[in-house]
Parts: C-alpha cells; structure tokens; sequence
C-alpha cells in the first residue's frame, strides 16, 4: 500500500528578455538575455584571470619567513570556521569533528591543514609586499565601494562587527593590488 502526497513538476521557463527582466534585473541589473550571457561570461573571463594572477603570485614568489603569529592567525581562523558549523549543529567542536569531519581532534585539524594555512599567510605577505611596493592604501570610502561592486550594498556595517574594518581594509586592498596587476597585464 503505498500513499502519494502530491506530484511535483518542474518546468523549466523559456530564457527570454522577458523572462531575465522579471526575474533577473533586481539581483544582477540585467534585462536581456544578451547582457546577461556577456556579463557572465566576462564574470568567468576574469574569475580565470585573476585566479590564474594569485596561483602565479604564490608559485613564483618566495617568501624567507613566515611570522608565527601569521600562521597561529590562520590556525585560530580555521578553528573559529568549524566552531561556527558546529554551533550551528549545537554541537561540541570535538564532537562535530568526529562526526562531520573524520578527524579525532582540534590539534588533528589544524596539523591537517598546517600546509594549506603557510600557504595562505605567505599569501597574504606576498599581497601586503606588492601593495608596498606600489604604494596601495586603501580607505573607508573604498570599502564602501568594493562593497556595492562585488555585494551590491552600501551598508557594511554586520561584516565590519564580524570582521572589523582592518580586515576589510585588506580584502580590499589585495583587490586593488589583483586590479592594478590584471589591469597592467599583456595578454597574448
């Protein structure tokens, strides 16, 4: 004996103008399917490029130390993330990582990402020397506008109470130093 509830169908809509103008402009302000296909593939174009920029930065750079204090920040980060999820579960940290994550221990954690987390702060440093070296600062008005380029909003203000403006500073700042570059770039 076997009950059925409801049939569900999906329909996929036509792509049309019409279509993207209804459901598309508030969110990403197109309203053809034209601009859409060109904005998303100049969205790709440039994901590709900067990726390939930081890949490039990271394997052809060489950094002679990493403070400790870099890399005790990235251990500290890597923690807080999965204490975020396991909070979420309600939820030990030690108890969401043996039944989410496979690992025994917060100390196995972070020894398993211990490359990755090196990695990551000699990126950072890498990013800082380049900045440096191209006389980058960024301000509060920059982060205002990075703000409505890459999240559409001008209000900020819940990631600076997560994250403090310092850090916010930074992001933004090794995206000027991602722009400067990809823009000075020669593409053959």
């Amino acid at each position: 004996k076997v009950t059925i509830n409801y049939i569900s169908e999906t329909v996929t809509p036509e792509l049309t103008d019409d279509f993207v103008s209804q459901n598309l402009t508030a969110s990403y302000g197109w309203s053809t399917v034209e601009e859409m296909r060109s904005k998303i593939t100049e969205d790709l174009e440039n994901k590709s490029i900067y990726n390939f920029i930081q890949n490039y930065l990271v394997e052809n750079s060489t950094v002679t130390s990493t403070p400790e204090s870099m890399i005790s920040y990235q251990e500290r980060s890597l923690l807080a993330y999965y204490q975020d999820y396991a909070d979420m579960y309600g939820m030990s940290l030690g108890d969401f990582l043996v039944n989410f994550v496979g690992i025994e221990s917060a100390e196995q954690l972070v020894a398993s990402y211990s490359e990755e987390n090196l990695k990551q702060a000699n990126y950072y440093l890498i990013m800082q020397a380049i900045a440096e070296d191209l006389k980058l600062s960024v301000s509060t008005e920059d982060v205002s506008a990075y703000f409505v380029k890459f999240m559409n909003t001008n209000d900020y203000s819940s990631y600076e109470t997560n994250y403090g403006l310092p850090y916010l500073k930074q992001i933004v700042l090794f995206q000027a130093v991602l722009d400067h570059i990809a823009g000075n770039a020669i593409f053959e």
